[in-house]
């Protein structure tokens, strides 16, 4: 897994890194990576909303077919706002609870 290689470069602080694999489409998944979060922490202080995708033929918006723009817009948009709804109570918890939502062009 890439965030395990990036944890093990990151020797210096891998005592306070954690890591919660979760897949943006899946509600059952998001609710299990909040369930494992809490396990070992009682408040989130900062949420980075960094998934995102470019299908393939996804270069004209006009020809995306119906299947994959609902893709995109799931993992995009929906994704990034599933995970902020699950894990907003563990940021109320926070003194200064933050979501930086990250986003590129293609």
């Amino acid at each position: 897994m890439k965030a395990e290689v990036a944890v093990q470069a990151l020797e210096v602080c891998k005592d306070r890194l954690f890591i919660l694999p979760l897949d943006l489409g899946s509600n059952e998944s998001i609710e299990n990576a909040a369930s494992a979060f809490r396990e070992h922490f009682d408040h989130l202080d900062v949420l980075v909303n960094n998934a995102g995708i470019l299908l393939d033929d996804a270069d004209l918006i006009l020809t995306i077919s119906g299947d994959v723009l609902n893709q995109s817009i799931d993992t995009n948009t929906i994704g990034p706002l599933r995970v902020t709804k699950t894990f907003l109570p563990l940021l109320k918890e926070s003194s200064d609870g933050r979501v930086i939502n990250v986003s590129s062009l293609g």
